[in-house]
């Protein structure tokens, strides 16, 4: 696929990992404990997706930790840069600049957890762009840039991107499974 192509996919995946989140008055990745916790109720089947899934509250912001970010982003990793954060998605960037580096974390809207839970529950995961990862309760390593797992009966999504390029696969399951370590 074309460099180009690669990095507008990249973005444009990254732009809908969901809608934005934090606690401004937190220290921003401070990682100070399991702060993301089941807290709804489940919701219902809706559309016959496959499995049943809550929304994750607490602070996406304390799921990740600022060196754990500049291991693959380098140095000058801070909160924000990505536009204002709201309920349930954390971003962070390089220096403010998101096409420097970008982190987006978020927790998951449960329609789109239970698509995750039908892709997790089904024999083959053929015609997708995505594999399995063993993090969490089960993940999906998405190739658009994002790793997407199952915890608690919640999904937490993260990925990436360093200069336009997606960070690895490898990076994105670290980071989602120092992320599933802290959700309580």
């Amino acid at each position: 696929m074309n460099p180009k192509r690669t990095a507008l996919l990249a973005a444009a995946a990254l732009t809908v990992l969901g809608a934005c989140g934090s606690d401004k008055s937190a220290a921003p990745g401070t990682a100070s404990g399991a702060t993301a916790v089941a807290t709804a109720t489940p919701t219902a089947n809706a559309g016959g997706l496959g499995g049943t899934a809550v929304q994750l509250g607490g602070d996406p912001c304390a799921l990740l930790t600022i060196p754990e970010m500049e291991a693959a982003l380098g140095n000058g990793v801070e909160q924000g840069g990505f536009g204002d954060d709201l309920p349930g998605r954390c971003t962070y960037s390089k220096g403010g600049d998101v096409g420097a580096g970008v982190v987006l974390i978020t927790l998951q809207d449960p329609l789109e957890c239970n698509a995750v839970l039908k892709a997790l529950a089904s024999d083959s995961l053929g015609g997708t762009n995505a594999v399995r990862v063993d993090v969490g309760d089960g993940g999906l390593y998405l190739t658009g840039g994002q790793v997407v797992f199952t915890i608690h009966g919640g999904c937490v999504a993260v990925g990436g991107s360093k200069g336009g390029v997606n960070v690895g696969k490898e990076m994105l399951v670290t980071w989602a499974s120092a992320i599933a370590g802290r959700v309580a």
